[in-house]
């Protein structure tokens, strides 16, 4: 098991002997003998790669659809509400006349990021779109930019 206080008197130890010129520390060991000192000190979990095991309740498993997102933020956290149409979208006419077209949605997932993972996240995407292109041979269609009033 891991002690930080066995570990830190073990490293001081090793640093006194290396100055006072112990014969065991000449050039281009100490960096050996620290790792294996490291290596015999600390706990191996702490040694390796930290791995995360993720699980989903079963009934998450098949996941839901959504039609587009909606980003948002505070000071502290980043939020992705997930929404799909509810129904299709019709056109009405708009207050001076025009038709506009409305579309009702509902949120069918909220999602709250800390904001270390955003750019995580961004070019997890990124390396997905890319891939996702490379395969199917087609590129994303860009949204349509909002029309001008």
């Amino acid at each position: 098991m891991f002690h930080p206080d066995i570990a830190a008197s073990l490293i001081e130890q090793r640093r006194a002997e290396f100055l006072a010129g112990d014969e065991r520390y000449r050039p281009g060991r100490e960096i050996k003998r620290a790792r294996a000192l490291v290596s015999d000190v600390l706990h191996p979990w702490v040694m390796s790669q930290p791995q995360m095991r993720v699980s989903m309740p079963d009934q998450q498993v098949p996941g839901v659809y959504a039609d587009f997102v909606s980003v948002w933020h505070t000071g502290d956290v980043f939020t992705f509400d997930f929404a799909a149409l509810a129904r299709p979208p019709t056109t009405v006419e708009g207050d001076d006349g025009r038709p506009v077209t409305t579309a009702q949605a509902q949120i069918v997932a909220r999602v709250r990021v800390p904001p270390s993972q955003v750019f995580e996240i961004m070019k997890a995407l990124e390396r997905q779109l890319t891939a996702w292109e490379h395969e199917t041979a087609r590129r994303a269609k860009p949204a349509a930019p909002p029309e001008q009033s």
